[in-house]
């Protein structure tokens, strides 16, 4: 689509002094690309991935329209641009302050709770958790709030927190307070938090385990087993969109039993006979 011969979603034109290319978001400048275009092209793909990851996997293709923008010399401010440019800086300068101001009501009633080296006991809700790569391997990263939206972070790969799985899930936890500090990255302005360490659940932990399978045909990627206690466990298969679909087997008394089980789906596997169907109706 092309507005006024500007297409209106990525491309690259020419830069005002007709040397170097540029990427553009319809008439948004996003940045300087290169003199030559092949490498402008390159660069801009690169660009563009980090923009909006899904751009080309959608099929869309980058454009190339050679237009020049303004060089925005006094001499050629567009017309819509008042004379006063400092009226639109203090305006926008205001909007910033009172959203800024905004934001640091919306987090200053967040506290340290205790004081560094106490153990706590305290029913935390999770609001995030994520994987990441360190120099020693993978580790996890859990944020909880608890009952007063005092905010807690955990890095570790402590099996004592398994239980939380989903945003909003509640536990009372005991656990060390490790750190306390203020927090400028990750939230919406600075805020007190407590990093913690030597999680210990005051629930019976969830064991995990999961068979591999890969069934394309049928949408089948794993089969998963969360095992609490003797008649309170949870199966489910996961498809290939991460949808988790649950089915109820009976006489399960074990961990040792429903790993079992699972291997027996697995050879099901083998012999193509299963399915959505029979693990949804399975008792």
């Amino acid at each position: 689509m092309f507005i006024n011969n500007i297409p209106s979603g990525y491309h690259i034109s020419k830069g005002a002094d007709n040397v170097f290319y540029i990427l553009n978001d319809g008439e948004t400048y996003l940045c300087k690309l290169s003199k030559d275009l092949n490498t402008a092209k390159k660069i801009a793909s690169e660009k563009i991935k980090e923009y909006d990851p899904d751009f080309f996997e959608d099929g869309h293709e980058l454009i190339v329209n050679i237009w020049n923008r303004n060089s925005w010399s006094k001499e050629q401010k567009p017309k819509w641009l008042p004379i006063q440019e400092s009226h639109i800086r203090d305006y926008f300068k205001y909007i910033y302050k009172l959203e800024c101001e905004k934001n640091l009501k919306l987090v200053s009633h967040r506290e340290y709770v205790g004081n560094i080296g106490d153990t706590i006991e305290l029913e935390l809700e999770m609001l995030e958790s994520f994987s990441f790569s360190t120099e020693w391997g993978g580790s996890w990263c859990f944020k909880f709030k608890d009952s007063k939206d005092n905010r807690f972070i955990y890095f570790g790969t402590s099996s004592q927190l398994n239980n939380f799985k989903e945003k909003g899930d509640k536990f009372v936890m005991q656990f060390k307070i490790k750190k306390q500090y203020i927090d400028e990255k990750y939230d919406v302005a600075p805020y007190k938090l407590n990093q913690i360490e030597k999680p210990k659940s005051t629930v019976p932990i969830c064991k995990e385990y999961f068979v591999q399978l890969d069934l394309g045909e049928e949408d089948i990627s794993c089969i998963h087993v969360e095992y609490f206690t003797k008649g309170n466990y949870k199966f489910y298969f996961t498809t290939y969109k991460s949808e988790k679909i649950y089915f109820y087997p009976k006489n399960i008394k074990s961990f040792k039993g429903a790993k079992e089980f699972l291997y027996d789906l697995e050879d099901l596997q083998t012999v193509k006979k299963l399915n959505k169907d029979y693990l949804i109706n399975i008792n």
